[in-house]
């Protein structure tokens, strides 16, 4: 699959999950910063069965997003929001999902 062509379904996957509705209140750069951090966001360790290794990238991912926001917006629960929607469009993209092997967290993903 063509690096350009990843890299354009993935910004595009972080407009979508971080829509202005999705980070409603959180001042000013959250939208554009969030959706940095997605679009450039390593999707390979995401392609994990195993629940608690799953759990153990995401809360790192988290953590990671929550400090590449705008301070007024440094909300754990946001970060968190805003990467459960990319990574669950990103399963639903064929072209990511198949490129990054995400079909092995599918259960995951849904797994609270």
């Amino acid at each position: 699959m063509p690096t350009d062509f990843l890299r354009a379904v993935r910004a595009r996957n972080a407009r979508i999950a971080a829509s202005v509705t999705a980070t409603r209140g959180q001042g000013p750069g959250a939208v554009k910063a969030a959706r940095l951090f997605l679009s450039t966001l390593d999707l390979r360790p995401f392609g994990e069965s195993r629940l608690t290794v799953f759990r153990t990238r995401l809360d790192k991912a988290t953590d990671e997003l929550k400090i590449a926001l705008p301070r007024t917006a440094r909300s754990w629960g946001l970060a968190r929001k805003l990467l459960t929607i990319f990574l669950r469009d990103a399963l639903y993209t064929t072209y990511l999902c198949d490129e990054f092997h995400l079909s092995a967290a599918e259960k995951c993903l849904w797994t609270r």
